[in-house]
């Protein structure tokens, strides 16, 4: 992860290496876990200006693996909060809004992105004001554009694409914003939800989307109508790459354990093409 340590600093320092001593490019790519793969994992790629630094440039590309293994479990990035464990930290908390981020929900990851566990959690909640998005729905955000801005509708959202994306939430919301397409910054790109809208719980506003995505930057909330800035609690769908959008406007940025449906614990992942040994899961001969 590299927003903390010790990939934060592992980052500025290869930074720091590039176009310097013969030292063009350096890149480490980052595996999906959950892809069964001959190479899964992780890679780092050094380039060279010419044929007389390439040995240069293949030493450091494996110290700087040798380095990477040597954090094991370390490396694997900060405390994964259970649901109930997220709200009591959020609420401790002394400023807003706080970031959960549904790292095992993330669209990028291959999931559907329609997992209602926090949603169930936070409306355990009613008290706290809270965001959440985006859930994939485009049947619920039909049924939303229809009805139209300001309209109170008995709805059916969430939790059903499988068994560990919760059950399907049945309430009375009020919809609050829609738009035709939901078309969000990430980085120098623009990403589109596609058609989307944004209803409330009382205090819960939840954004739907017809496009499986991950929730990049807050215009996923903001372009519907949510104020972020007047929520405790704001949970978006996506493992790391909502960070650079959202740590500016955060007071605290946390990390969630939903329990699925994309794997949390590598351990448990059946390989059956991965190349192995593969570190951590086996004895680590490289080091």
């Amino acid at each position: 992860m590299t927003s903390r340590e010790p990939g934060r600093s592992f980052v500025d320092r290869l930074l720091a290496l590039e176009g310097r001593d013969g030292i063009l490019s350096i890149s480490v790519a980052h595996g999906f876990q959950a892809a069964d793969v001959h190479d899964v994992g992780t890679k780092v790629l050094v380039i060279a200006d010419g044929a007389a630094n390439r040995d240069k440039a293949a030493a450091l590309a494996e110290s700087l693996g040798r380095e990477i293994l040597s954090w094991g479990a370390g490396g694997g990035g900060p405390y994964h909060f259970k649901p109930e464990e997220a709200i009591e930290q959020a609420l401790a908390e002394l400023g807003q809004p706080v970031i959960l981020a549904d790292r095992w929900d993330n669209p990028g990851g291959g999931v559907a992105g329609d997992s209602t566990v926090m949603v169930e959690a936070l409306l355990r909640h009613p008290e706290i004001p809270a965001a959440i998005g985006a859930l994939w729905d485009p049947v619920a955000v039909a049924f939303c554009r229809a009805a139209g801005v300001g309209a109170e509708i008995d709805l059916r959202f969430g939790g059903k694409a499988a068994a560990t994306s919760g059950k399907p939430i049945d309430a009375r919301v009020v919809v609050r914003g829609v738009t035709d397409d939901l078309l969000v910054p990430f980085e120098q790109s623009w990403v589109s939800l596609g058609a989307a809208a944004a209803v409330s719980l009382g205090n819960l506003d939840v954004v739907l989307a017809s496009t499986r995505a991950q929730t990049f930057s807050p215009p996923v909330f903001t372009d519907l109508g949510v104020d972020l800035a007047a929520k405790k609690i704001v949970v978006v769908k996506s493992s790391n790459h909502f960070h650079a959008a959202f740590a500016p406007i955060a007071h605290k940025v946390h990390y969630l354990d939903t329990g699925g449906p994309y794997p949390s614990d590598t351990a448990k992942i059946p390989y059956t093409k991965a190349r192995r040994p593969l570190a951590p899961l086996d004895p680590n001969p490289w080091l």
